[in-house]
């Protein structure tokens, strides 16, 4: 049921907030009365068609006309009638996402009210890309912190976003623990959030969802089934929150603590919850309009109006300090747990090379599959690289043990087929024991990874030498 709804649903809904839109943003062009009119008028048809409560719609509407009538409009720039408007439509129940913004002639398009929409969609896929789809900061601070900064949820499939989020993730996988910062975030799209928060669930989880005036039934939402980066869910996260920071930030920070996630840092949050679109009128007013209302699972409420309070309430301007202080403590027990993992290990994989050691005297064939399993198994727990197999090789050709290094030489060949040193163990080892002709196969093959390797041009020139002579 749950997969249902959420197909259903998820082609409509995102969390919107505050554009990037300055009230004084040069659209000062002046507009007629007329024009005035049929704006209020549109906004009105907007209002009472989509927004969440229809109830509350009518009761803003009422408002938008008294005020047209009582000529509380008459103003000669869209910049003046966009505050009056945003005024208005949060008078009735001061939904924070109810909103009006004047914007200038599409740039795109020439400043032409003739907007072509493929025009703007792909030059803000263009600036988008080279905003790095505001993902300000990523780095790792002393101690093994992980700290990324992150100003928009913006909206996916995009694959250029999803390389840079994966990315971003990839960099922060092996911190000890990480600090999000979302003090400056102003919103953005579920898609991307619903994804974002996969990586810190080992198993899908239900986040917050939306009931929707369309559907007139909740949109139930969850962190991804079966997600493959697995890297982050056991780390501490630290989130940092401000009185900017605004419904998808908002919702993120909401459900990592319900979840008891992370700790949230800093100043109460903005309390804006209802998902909402952009309406454009005339290309000269943008405004914002909730279509539906969040509903957590747990909690059975919202942030809306009441904003999300921290775990720590510190000034906006020192969450990071507070949350460095209290990442370090946690990051050492972390590094505590991994060393204790690799004392495991360590035990375990003498347990297990003995058994290789002790298989490799009367089967070499079941000695080798045994040794792959080895390899494949701390593989997968990302415990094993070309330096220890190099070891191993070192190890085992002092204390004689020439078939070990064969099966090891092998083994690192396949893995690594371009580590030169590998072939050079298995060639020499070959020529040592008079197998000529499985040394020069393995030389050949080293000499197509350098062709200008003398050494091994001199090794191949004997070995055709010897094989004349026989």
């Amino acid at each position: 049921m749950k997969t249902f709804k959420a197909l259903l649903m998820l082609m409509v809904l995102f969390f919107c907030s505050f554009p990037v839109i300055s009230q004084n943003n040069g659209s000062d062009t002046e507009i007629t009365k007329v024009e005035i009119e049929e704006m209020v008028e549109k906004l009105c048809q907007l209002i009472m068609d989509h927004y969440v409560f229809p109830d509350v719609a009518k009761k803003i509407c009422d408002t938008l006309h008294h005020n047209l009538e009582k000529g509380e409009y008459n103003v000669k720039t869209v910049d003046a009638l966009s505050v009056l408007l945003s005024r208005d439509l949060k008078s009735v129940n001061q939904d924070i996402h109810l909103n009006a913004w004047s914007f200038p002639p599409d740039r795109y398009n020439q400043n032409t009210e003739k907007v072509d929409p493929i025009v703007r969609q792909l030059h803000i896929i263009r600036k988008n890309a080279e905003r790095s789809f505001d993902f300000k900061k990523v780095e790792i601070l002393e101690g093994n912190i992980g700290y990324l900064e992150l100003t928009k949820f913006k909206s996916i499939p995009d694959p250029r976003l999803e390389r840079v989020l994966e990315g971003a993730m990839n960099f922060l996988s092996c911190c000890s623990a990480i600090i999000l910062d979302l003090r400056r975030n102003t919103g953005g799209n579920f898609r991307m959030i619903q994804k974002f928060m996969s990586y810190f669930f080992k198993k899908s989880v239900q986040l917050t969802g939306s009931y929707t005036r369309d559907s007139g039934g909740v949109m139930e939402l969850y962190t991804r089934d079966n997600f493959s980066h697995q890297h982050l869910v056991d780390i501490p996260l630290f989130v940092l929150v401000s009185s900017r920071t605004i419904s998808g930030p908002e919702m993120v920070a909401y459900d990592l603590q319900v979840l008891n996630r992370a700790v949230i840092i800093g100043e109460k949050t903005k309390g804006a919850a209802n998902p909402s679109r952009f309406h454009r009128i005339k290309e000269k007013l943008l405004v914002c309009i909730p279509y539906g209302y969040a509903v957590n699972s747990i909690t059975q409420s919202n942030w809306e109006g009441t904003g999300v309070t921290p775990d720590v309430m510190v000034p906006a301007d020192s969450p990071l300090t507070t949350a460095i202080g209290l990442a370090k403590e946690a990051a050492e027990k972390v590094k505590k747990r991994e060393q204790d993992k690799v004392d495991r290990l360590v035990v375990t994989l003498g347990e297990k090379m003995r058994q290789f050691e002790e298989m490799l005297k009367n089967d070499v064939i079941q000695a080798e599959n045994l040794f792959n399993k080895i390899l494949n198994e701390f593989y997968q727990i990302e415990y094993m690289n070309k330096y220890l197999l190099l070891d191993w090789l070192e190890s085992y050709k002092t204390i004689g043990n020439l078939s070990a290094c064969e099966i090891i030489s092998k083994q690192g060949i396949n893995r690594y087929p371009e580590e030169h040193r590998f072939y050079t163990w298995l060639g020499d080892l070959y020529y040592n024991k008079g197998d000529i002709e499985n040394a020069l196969k393995t030389y050949s093959a080293l000499l197509r990874l350098n062709s200008n390797d003398i050494s091994v041009k001199n090794k191949i020139k004997d070995i055709h030498k010897k094989l004349q002579n026989q």
